[in-house]
């Protein structure tokens, strides 16, 4: 078996048989809308963390749905409307709605 190293990207830039480690897909740092800043208090943030931020705001700000716990009712707060443009969202629809407010640097 090869066992390959992985280190952070400001090390070892002489070495080309180490692979690099970068910070990719679900953990990235990327920039976000200021519709969704106001939301999740933070300018720059993972995916992870933006969905984490949102869960935590909705449900001390009591957005979701007493009947149904899968939707999150956007319209109360207009905060939350701006981000997803419409009064009532599915929980496996937000992911899909926050897309359109992450930015790459």
């Amino acid at each position: 078996q090869r066992w390959t190293t992985y280190v952070r990207r400001d090390e070892c830039i002489c070495c080309p048989e180490i692979k690099r480690f970068t910070m990719s897909g679900l953990k990235k740092i990327l920039s976000v809308t200021p519709q969704l800043a106001r939301v999740i208090g933070t300018n720059k943030a993972s995916r992870i963390d933006t969905t984490r931020l949102l869960w935590k705001y909705i449900k001390e700000k009591g957005l979701q749905d007493e009947d149904d716990k899968r939707y999150v009712l956007s319209g109360r707060d207009a905060a939350l409307y701006d981000v997803f443009k419409t009064s009532r969202v599915h929980m496996l629809e937000i992911p899909k709605a926050l897309n359109q407010h992450f930015h790459k640097e």
